[in-house]
């Protein structure tokens, strides 16, 4: 059974094009998926970055309420290891009325979980950044162990061989 160019041609492109077909799909997919993912990462990190300094910073953090007064809330936070501390400052009609008092709260919380999340990206990509600088001094260690073992067993070989030499030359003189 002999093939001719165009039959060879033919099975090539056969198994060649639907390859060719699934890897343009799976690499659009993944592009589109990646860029919306982008997308959303940078819509959150902005508004993120829009909020989180005036958390951190106990700023006013405004409201759509019936008075003036019930429109703002002053907070600070200081988290500790497994403790957040908050101070509040807000009107005393915030007491008399349940729904802005209940509202201010989740305001004031979820400014908190913001600054503790924020708080917790800033220390993971601290310690990201120290294990990838310490990363290299490990390979760095392995490479030169390596290298030293190989020498060692370098000058383990050459040694053997000169003894089987000697003994070898010793043989021949008797």
């Amino acid at each position: 059974m002999s093939f001719h160019s165009t039959e060879f041609l033919l099975a090539i492109l056969s198994i060649v094009l639907p390859l060719a077909v699934i890897f343009l799909i799976v690499y659009f997919a993944v592009h589109a998926a990646l860029r919306r993912k982008a997308l959303s990462v940078d819509a959150a990190s902005q508004t993120l970055d829009d909020q989180s300094p005036r958390a951190m910073t106990g700023a006013v953090a405004g409201r759509a309420g019936p008075s003036a007064e019930a429109s703002s809330i002053k907070h600070a936070f200081d988290f500790d290891e497994d403790r957040i501390s908050m101070v509040l400052e807000m009107p005393v009609s915030f007491l008399e009325d349940d729904d802005a008092l209940s509202e201010g709260w989740v305001d004031v919380v979820s400014w908190a979980r913001m600054a503790y999340s924020d708080m917790l990206r800033k220390q993971l990509t601290t310690m990201a950044e120290e294990v990838d600088e310490a990363a290299p001094d490990v390979d760095a260690q392995q490479v030169t162990r390596e290298k030293l073992e190989e020498s060692l067993k370098r000058l383990h070989d050459s040694a053997e061989r000169r003894r089987e030499l000697r003994m070898k030359l010793a043989e021949q003189r008797q």
